[in-house]
């Protein structure tokens, strides 16, 4: 089974969310790890920022290359989707 290293953005002017090195043996199993990993630095960091709002909306968006994505939320008030912070995804 691949390892793969997750390197999280940052939110606001710090990095809520603590790297992480995982084993996956396929792009849903990598994707469910990069964000129940994530989803509990996430909703804390957005709380502290004053939007909470878009901690249960959040999601991560992995994209096509597999090497990366991004946590999402749709704000209905603009409306649009918010990038909340970025990922980068390495095979170890």
């Amino acid at each position: 089974m691949p390892t793969y290293t997750i390197e999280y953005d940052r939110l606001g002017d710090h990095r809520p969310i603590p790297d992480l090195t995982v084993e996956a043996a396929d792009r849903a199993a990598l994707e469910a790890a990069v964000n129940a990993h994530a989803k509990p630095f996430l909703a804390d960091a957005l709380i502290e920022i004053g939007h909470g709002s878009y901690a249960e909306k959040a999601f991560f968006d992995l994209n096509r290359q597999g090497d990366g994505g991004r946590f999402i939320a749709f704000d209905a008030a603009i409306p649009a989707f918010i990038k909340l912070t970025g990922v980068r995804i390495e095979a170890a």
